[in-house]
């Protein structure tokens, strides 16, 4: 539309446009880093599933659908105490082993030996020398 008017107006033909154009601001769309996950497709089964077993037919395999309350409650009892001497027995052995397990020792780092600068000054190192070996003496006499 603006373009159409521009290009009517005699004057405004052969000038520069820009100033009548509409300025956009450029946006700038960040790459995805991350592709996207394409997901294998699993193969097709015609048939679903088995469902899984029932409460009831469960009891009905291992029988205990026709026992009594006393008889059911007498046999998870049996089945708690088993369990339960299983995981005792397991703990009497790690405890009667723990003695022969040797402790764990932990490791020496040995000590780095600084090595003396390599320039020395010698004639203060003689006069520190002589200076200890006078107090040595002195301490010595009385």
């Amino acid at each position: 539309m603006i373009k159409q008017e521009l290009m009517k107006n005699p004057k405004l033909k052969d000038a520069n446009w820009d100033k009548f154009l509409p300025k956009f601001k450029k946006t700038h769309q960040k790459k995805r880093s991350k592709p996207f996950k394409i997901r294998k497709k699993k193969d097709y089964t015609p048939f679903p599933p088995p469902m899984p077993l029932s409460k009831v037919d469960k009891e009905l395999e291992s029988g205990e659908y026709f026992m009594k309350q006393k008889d059911r409650n007498r046999k998870r009892k049996a089945e708690q105490i088993q369990k339960s001497e299983e995981i005792s027995r397991e703990r009497q052995k790690q405890n009667r082993a723990k003695p022969f397990i040797p402790p764990v020792e932990p490791e020496h780092k040995r000590k780095k030996v600084e090595t003396a600068p390599a320039r020395v000054d010698v004639d203060s190192l003689k006069e520190k020398i002589k200076a200890s070996m006078k107090k040595k003496k002195v301490t010595k006499a009385k």
